[in-house]
């Protein structure tokens, strides 16, 4: 990114849904691959989500009509004043915003929501010792150790849905739900082993990422197909939604 403007109008727009689907798959893959801006995403979030704890949507909304119909300093200086106003809000209200639990899909979440047991390990040769390895780390729940193992054997196989979903798990046990999200969505619904995990726990990504919306709808999804594996899992967490 160009500035730090610059991310915070790819940030504000990614959270709003305002990129277009061919920006938002690039911003997707890049915070797969970017700590940084993972981050700063989380940060900007829980920002807004502050905000909104305070009751002060409002009056950030009607700052930032002013600044859209003053129409000078465009898209970067409403921004600005967003944040300026929000830091402000912040000091006032305190630290407990940051640090209190929000209502919402995350406790749902975390209600529903296992990870995988992993693939059995048993039977081992060295063309597969490398997967062995990082599976039984991913077993023990070293879920970082296991998760450079897999990125690095995602080198050799791009496509594999395999490592696609225990990298997504293992993020979402690293609270980078953002990133798992899009690793589901890689794989196929058609993948015999792992198409409805995959669909399953993106919505359960979803929902660790506070994307009540998009969780519902990708829950729907599930619900509307009589014989999927979660298909009753998926129709009593969008009762409680």
């Amino acid at each position: 990114m160009k500035s730090e403007e610059d991310k915070m109008d790819q940030l504000d727009r990614y959270l709003e849904g305002n990129m277009t689907e061919a920006e938002k798959q690039l911003f997707e893959s890049r915070l797969e691959s970017d700590s940084e801006l993972r981050d700063a995403l989380k940060d900007h979030k829980l920002l807004i989500e502050t905000i909104e704890s305070a009751a002060m949507k409002d009056t950030l909304s009607q700052v930032m009509a002013q600044q859209r119909d003053k129409g000078k300093a465009g898209v970067r200086s409403i921004n600005r004043t967003w944040i300026a106003v929000a830091a402000s809000v912040v000091i006032l209200f305190g630290a407990f915003f940051f640090l209190g639990p929000f209502s919402g899909g995350g406790n749902l979440y975390e209600e529903y929501y296992q990870p995988d047991p992993g693939l059995p390990t048993t039977m081992s040769t060295e063309s597969n010792l490398r997967f062995t390895e990082a599976m039984v780390q991913y077993k023990q729940g070293e879920y970082r150790s296991a998760l450079a193992e897999f990125d690095q054997l995602m080198n050799d196989n791009p496509a594999s849905d395999t490592l696609l979903f225990y990298r997504g798990i293992c993020h979402m046990e690293l609270d980078q739900p953002e990133v798992s999200a899009f690793l589901f969505n890689q794989i196929s619904t058609d993948s015999r082993l792992f198409g409805e995990k995959a669909q399953w726990y993106r919505a359960l990504a979803l929902l660790q990422d506070d994307n009540t919306a998009e969780a519902i709808a990708a829950l729907q999804v599930i619900s509307d197909q009589a014989d999927h594996r979660y298909h009753e899992q998926a129709n009593t967490l969008l009762e409680k939604l």
